[in-house]
């Protein structure tokens, strides 16, 4: 890769901050309901936060997807253990927790009159899959009234390895953050199977 900072790499850490937004909820949550006084801590430890200044500023511009590289370990291994943490105690902390990530979606603004085709891609811009190399999904069809994907590598099962919260969980979450953005936004989001996905405009 280019050792010249351009906006793809912007892009990357926009889509490391936004994680780190789904991170910063369920910390309040947390907080706020008397779960772990040390959550923030115990995520730390784990891997350093994602820090919210210029890019140009604090990336080593001598390897630059190196250093992009560890900067999505780092976040996917906080968000991973954020969760962990959260319902270890208590599975059932799994609803609040999406009434967390379905909420902090709503704040997430698309323009108004995407169609199915442009949502998915506005969709892609901000959620974290990897590097831009990964190419973790497969899209089987693509309209502006329809868009069908399947998961083909998943960039996230690695990092979520603790016991009985797998990647299951992350996806589980994710889905409650995409339904927050696009409720009473006439585009609907469903699973069709296993790993697979679907974006579809009302009535279409």
């Amino acid at each position: 890769m280019s050792k010249i900072l351009g906006p793809v790499h912007t892009k990357m850490y926009e889509r490391i901050l936004h994680q780190e937004k789904m991170i910063k909820a369920i910390i309040n949550l947390a907080v706020q309901n008397g779960w772990s006084a040390d959550l923030q801590n115990k995520i730390n430890q784990e891997a350093p936060e994602a820090l919210n200044e210029p890019l140009e500023n604090i990336i080593d511009q001598s390897n630059i997807h190196g250093w992009l590289g560890q900067a999505v370990e780092a976040s996917e291994k906080r968000f991973a253990r954020a969760v962990y943490e959260t319902l270890r105690e208590d599975a059932q902390r799994v609803d609040e927790l999406k009434k967390a990530m379905k909420k902090l979606g709503w704040e997430y603004i698309l323009p108004e009159g995407l169609n199915a085709k442009e949502t998915y891609q506005a969709i892609c811009d901000i959620l974290l899959d990897g590097m831009p190399c990964d190419f973790p999904f497969d899209v089987t069809e693509q309209s502006a009234d329809v868009v069908k994907w399947r998961i083909r590598n998943c960039p996230h099962e690695k990092y979520w390895k603790y016991p009985d919260f797998g990647v299951d969980v992350y996806y589980s979450l994710r889905d409650s953050w995409i339904e927050g953005v696009l409720e009473n936004y006439g585009i609907v989001y469903s699973h069709t199977a296993t790993s697979e996905y679907c974006l579809r405009k009302e009535g279409k």
